[in-house]
């Protein structure tokens, strides 16, 4: 194994640990996020490990075809979703980490059909950047190629696409910019679930969107704010056991 594959393979870890806190990898145990190696290779965490505890040895790795790489499939190396990562990859060469995971807000939100309106800053951030894919055969798993290039397709240009009654898919250049991005999501859906309850929908008028357009950061400016916020986020929550 490469110097930067071990590297790799420490900073997935730590995005577990991260989304786990941050509320983007919801509860118990289900989810994963994995980082692109290479054209066609990805280290996956395994759906049964712990968010919270794992470690690098119980990462998987497999390629795009869904063949283990490091170590014979297992009841702890079980991943059969593994085609929502590998076909974002394939279909988004600047793509390099991926996470599908179930958390409450965000999947209540799209449940409820729930739509984002720029009312805060993490509103804003998927204010018409969000995906919905509500196809039925989504609602539980995506287990095929042919389901997953559409979950693709579906998610367009965003970033970020909610799998409606499943879960959540984000995605960035780099681990860092694909977990603030869940993170932010989940604290978006949480405020819009509050404001349908306090309030009728939509809340915004189509002149107060169009301004809160005009001011909103461009996606250059969010990636560098989310670097800063995610160096700030690691000193919240220090690595398991330390």
């Amino acid at each position: 194994m490469s110097g930067t594959e071990t590297n790799l393979r420490a900073a997935v870890v730590r995005a577990c640990q991260l989304a786990y806190h941050t509320g983007a990898a919801g509860l118990g145990l289900a989810g994963h996020i994995s980082a692109r190696i290479g054209r066609d290779r990805m280290i996956l965490k395994p759906r049964p490990v712990s968010w919270l505890t794992l470690t690098e040895d119980d990462l998987v790795e497999i390629d795009f075809d869904g063949n283990w790489l490091n170590k014979p499939r297992s009841d702890l190396t079980a991943c059969d979703e593994w085609t929502i990562h590998s076909q974002v990859y394939a279909a988004h060469p600047d793509i390099n980490a991926v996470i599908h995971a179930h958390p409450s807000d965000s999947t209540l939100m799209v449940s409820l059909g729930v739509q984002m309106e720029p009312l805060t800053r993490e509103t804003s951030a998927f204010h018409n950047n969000l995906a919905v894919d509500s196809r039925p055969e989504v609602a539980h798993k995506i287990v095929d190629k042919q389901n997953a290039n559409r979950m693709v397709e579906i998610m367009g240009a965003c970033h970020a696409v909610i799998l409606k009654f499943h879960g959540t898919v984000v995605i960035g250049g780099s681990l860092d910019e694909m977990n603030y991005a869940a993170a932010e999501l989940e604290i978006a859906a949480r405020t819009m679930i509050q404001a349908a309850g306090a309030r009728k929908l939509p809340i915004l008028s189509e002149a107060e969107i169009a301004t809160r357009e005009s001011v909103m950061p461009t996606p250059a400016v969010r990636r560098i704010r989310a670097r800063e916020r995610m160096n700030i986020m690691r000193g919240y929550f220090p690595p398991a056991g330390k």
